[in-house]
């Protein structure tokens, strides 16, 4: 059996899982963090949904054990970005993270739901993890609560926005719009997404994969479609990781991934962002895939 979850979004606490999904070709035993529905915003349920569904960018960490998900039909899974837990002193020098800047921070509200959303200018040289803390205020500027925000894999020169839910973030739920939030603190990790996440595979070439912004979708969310075929003579796993742009301004990334694909075969995967954009002049960007043989 293999352990498969299929869920819109959900997120672990260990990015060995993403190795162990890559190398474990087909095993039951798959070590993480218990999976989350962004859009239920819970923690506590193991019960997913029987659907495989885009995934999404970047989200929180609970530190809980993986459930077995249900096994689909097309072999796919729904994997968000996973996360580095925000403990303990950055390991990066003073400059590296002199050089990451967060510029804006906001609250909205759209359709009921309420985000806190971060800009951030990656001005090093080198590929980061950025962890955001914010502060939410009220209207005369008390703090309300306190939160954090996780991006991976953000390369030089690189801006981006991320926003996420004001109930995750802040840890509460909110009746009323706060009136701001500000950002008091950006930290940052110089463990490349790819060295995290590439035990037991190999980095594919990437001629075999292309990505496209195919519209919004029922969320209200800008959906994109990866193709990847395998251009091996055996059953492949793959997982790539991709980046939204809107205008050069990174808005939302994914790891979409796929187990079980046989040689020649080609599978469309898609995968979404929550992070609000202009679908018109979206684009994405592939920016490496893993490969992995599937054990017999």
């Amino acid at each position: 059996m293999r352990t498969v979850a299929t869920s819109r979004t959900f997120v672990f606490g260990s990015t060995l899982l993403l190795a162990g999904l890559l190398a474990g070709c087909g095993g039951d035993d798959v070590g993480g963090g218990d999976l989350v529905d962004r859009r239920e915003l819970s923690t506590e349920s193991s019960q997913l949904p029987d659907v495989t569904e885009p995934t999404g960018s970047s989200v929180d960490v609970p530190e809980t054990s993986v459930p077995d998900g249900p096994e689909t039909s097309s072999g796919q899974l729904a994997i968000g970005v996973p996360q580095i837990p925000f403990e303990g002193e950055p390991d990066t020098s003073p400059e590296v993270a002199a050089a990451v800047e967060g510029r804006d921070c906001e609250v909205t509200e759209t359709d009921g739901h309420k985000h806190v959303s971060v800009e951030i200018f990656n001005g090093s040289a080198a590929t980061l993890n950025v962890f955001t803390r914010v502060v939410i205020l009220d209207a005369n500027g008390d703090e309300l609560k306190s939160g954090k925000l996780g991006s991976t894999g953000v390369v030089p020169d690189e801006r981006l926005r991320e926003r996420e839910s004001l109930t995750e973030v802040a840890n509460e739920v909110f009746e009323e719009l706060p009136a701001a939030c500000e950002i008091v603190e950006v930290a940052v990790n110089e463990n490349d997404l790819l060295e995290l996440v590439g035990g037991g595979s190999e980095e594919q070439a990437l001629d075999s994969v292309a990505c496209m912004v195919t519209g919004v979708d029922g969320f209200g969310d800008i959906e994109g479609t990866l193709d990847i075929a395998n251009p091996h003579d055996a059953d492949h796993h793959f997982q790539a990781s991709t980046v939204f742009f809107d205008d050069g301004l990174r808005v939302g990334a994914a790891l979409p991934t796929v187990r079980d694909i046989a040689p020649g075969e080609t599978n469309d995967i898609p995968f979404f962002t929550s992070v609000p954009a202009d679908p018109n002049s979206t684009t994405c960007e592939i920016r490496w895939v893993l490969a992995a043989a599937t054990e017999s």
